[in-house]
């Protein structure tokens, strides 16, 4: 007697395997400056391209590729390609309360030990 009978009683079983891969190309810049008071600004870009013969979505996907022996002809953008990204900071102190009244000391360090 045979282990798995056929027709098998779970049903068709369906092998996955991952044979995709992709490449990732990038220019990275950042300025960085500091002012009066320690404050600081910040700004970094990066131009970006993401290459790749799968898709993110790929685990309900149907992807097919059109010559399975040759995967890099389906080589393209891939769906999840950021091309340009712009990311700025700024930390800015505020001035100290040290030469102010008492009453606006008061007030704005009302639940803030670090400004009392």
């Amino acid at each position: 007697m045979r282990p798995f009978p056929f027709p098998s009683p779970i049903g068709q079983i369906t092998e996955w395997s991952h044979t995709g891969d992709s490449i990732y190309h990038s220019l990275q810049t950042m300025f960085s400056s500091k002012f009066q008071n320690n404050s600081m600004l910040q700004v970094a870009y990066t131009f970006s391209k993401n290459l790749g013969d799968t898709t993110f979505g790929y685990v309900n996907a149907q992807t097919v590729f059109a010559d399975n022996t040759n995967h890099r002809i389906n080589r393209g953008p891939v769906d999840f390609d950021r091309r340009h990204v712009l990311s700025a900071t700024l930390i800015y102190n505020l001035p100290g309360l040290t030469h102010a009244n008492a009453l606006v000391r008061q007030v704005a360090a009302a639940g803030n030990p670090i400004l009392s």
